[in-house]
């Protein structure tokens, strides 16, 4: 049959059509071919074609990578990212815990780590302080009855007065004195019973009878007795702690909302800079290091400050009950740098943590504590205020 000249055209455009998809599908079969096929080398003589496989993590599938990529590539899926999101969630409660726990249903706990114990039995706070000088400092507070039986006394291990919990009708609290706290008069001070040394070791020693004549002895003898109105000072600033500024909450609220804003750093850090389209993962490493140290010295810094501020809101707030008060405060902080200044010469390892006025020296960059010459001029302005 006779073809026109369009139905020709027609014909040819379909039969190169047809050409050229029969070469490309010939090539395809001979590039898959050429991996199964057998090469010939004149040294090594015929051999298989090894099959080609895929080079980059992306390619391999999951269940065919190693332990280590599979472990690192986890935290990138939903799964993972939830998993680091629960896990500081709970980091954060644990801490809020751990603060309000201590002043609350730990106490019973942190008493027995603080008391002092003597042959084995607790040593018992003495009936002047209990009798006498507790129920007026409650009674110049204006305590309620309820708030007076919540609030328990005894002796600490520890060098200075320190309180827990929260004093209220339906709460309790509890205010721990040091030893020298019953002494009245410097010549009670028992200074040949006494033992000296380096807290945490073994190391401890006696003074010489040299040592127990010298004048940083004398000094320490007296640093050690308070007068009442010093002691009631310290029992007020305690007591204002627990029932008016409570500060374990916000210290709490504090540590808590770090562990968090560590997390949102390190994950803003992350999607910013595709850290997590990275093979190498030590960059992520790195960059949680730096977010963690950062986080922690944000923290230290923040909670130090409220620290100091507490400390001068309890100055000027016992400080400023009366008169008596205010120069009780006076002699508290005085008495501490000079009990501070003594022991740095008479005991052992106290020379590299009081300096020679009795401050806090052992901290270089750190300063946890407000120090104790402001916190007397605080003492002596509330005093001005009376005259």
């Amino acid at each position: 049959m006779l073809l026109g000249p369009q139905q020709s055209l027609i014909c040819k455009t379909m039969t190169a059509s047809s050409g050229r998809g029969w070469l490309r599908g010939f090539k395809r079969n001979m590039a898959t071919k050429k991996d199964q096929s057998i090469e010939f080398s004149p040294v090594k003589g015929a051999q298989k074609a090894e099959p080609v496989l895929p080079t980059t993590p992306q390619q391999i599938p999951h269940e065919a990578l190693p332990v280590n990529i599979r472990f690192y590539k986890w935290w990138k899926t939903a799964k993972g990212r939830k998993f680091v999101l629960g896990v500081f969630i709970t980091g954060s409660a644990a801490v809020l815990l751990m603060h309000i726990g201590k002043n609350s249903f730990f106490m019973n706990y942190i008493k027995e780590f603080y008391q002092q114990y003597q042959s084995g039995i607790p040593v018992k706070v003495d009936s002047y302080t209990k009798k006498t000088l507790l129920p007026a400092v409650m009674s110049d507070l204006e305590l309620s009855q309820e708030e007076e039986g919540n609030l328990s006394l005894f002796m600490t291990n520890g060098n200075e007065p320190y309180s827990w919990g929260e004093l209220r009708d339906d709460t309790n609290a509890m205010l721990g004195l040091p030893f020298w706290y019953q002494f009245r008069d410097s010549t009670e001070v028992p200074l040949k019973q006494m033992t000296y040394g380096r807290k945490g070791t073994s190391i401890s020693k006696q003074l010489s009878d040299e040592e127990q004549s010298s004048v940083h002895a004398k000094n320490l003898k007296e640093g050690m007795a308070l007068s009442d109105k010093a002691k009631k000072f310290g029992l007020a600033r305690e007591i204002i702690k627990v029932k008016e500024l409570q500060p374990h909450t916000q210290q709490g609220g504090l540590a808590a909302a770090s562990v968090m804003i560590c997390y949102l750093a390190a994950k803003t850090i992350n999607d910013k800079m595709g850290l997590f389209r990275m093979v190498a993962p030590w960059i992520r490493g790195a960059n949680y290091i730096f977010t963690m140290n950062m986080t922690a010295a944000l923290y230290i810094a923040s909670k130090d400050g409220f620290n100091r501020k507490v400390q001068g809101s309890l100055d000027q707030r016992a400080a400023s009950i009366s008169k008596e008060y205010a120069e009780g405060g006076i002699e508290y902080y005085t008495k501490q740098m000079q009990r501070n200044a003594a022991k740095r010469e008479l005991v052992l390892g106290q020379d590299k943590i009081y300096s020679l006025k009795g401050e806090e020296a052992y901290e270089l960059i750190r300063r946890r504590n407000k120090p104790l010459h402001e916190r007397r001029d605080i003492c002596e302005e509330a005093l001005k205020s009376f005259s």
